[in-house]
């Protein structure tokens, strides 16, 4: 883990993310509450994070609402949500699946800012 994720002139001390080259400082939990930062990491957690945004920004009594209207209820299949869970066979097979995808996806960007300059 590197340290903080600097977005631009947006500096993020602590944030969740489900990505496993981890550039910045990564907390293990779907949805990190930083000051005035909030971010969920991973698909499903975004349902967590909008969960957690009507809990702090509405009522938990909504949240709880809005979840049950939803039927959020879940169990997933296998215990392979997360890097830490994952069995190492299956996070060195992502790993190389995803590689080039990531390798095209930091080019982009890096070009990206290079025209912002």
């Amino acid at each position: 883990m590197s340290g903080p994720l600097q977005i631009g002139l947006l500096v993020f001390p602590r944030v969740t993310q489900l990505d496993l080259t981890a550039p910045a400082q990564v907390f293990s939990v779907r949805v990190c509450i930083d000051r005035n930062c909030i971010t969920g990491g991973g698909i499903t957690a975004g349902i967590d994070f909008a969960l957690t945004l009507v809990s702090m920004l509405r009522s938990r009594v909504a949240a709880e609402m809005i979840q049950l209207r939803m039927e959020y209820n879940p169990a997933p299949p296998f215990a392979a949500g997360s890097p830490d869970t994952a069995s190492p066979a299956i996070v060195a097979a992502m790993k190389e699946r995803v590689a080039l995808a990531q390798a095209r996806r930091l080019a982009f960007v890096r070009k990206a800012v290079g025209r912002r300059r």
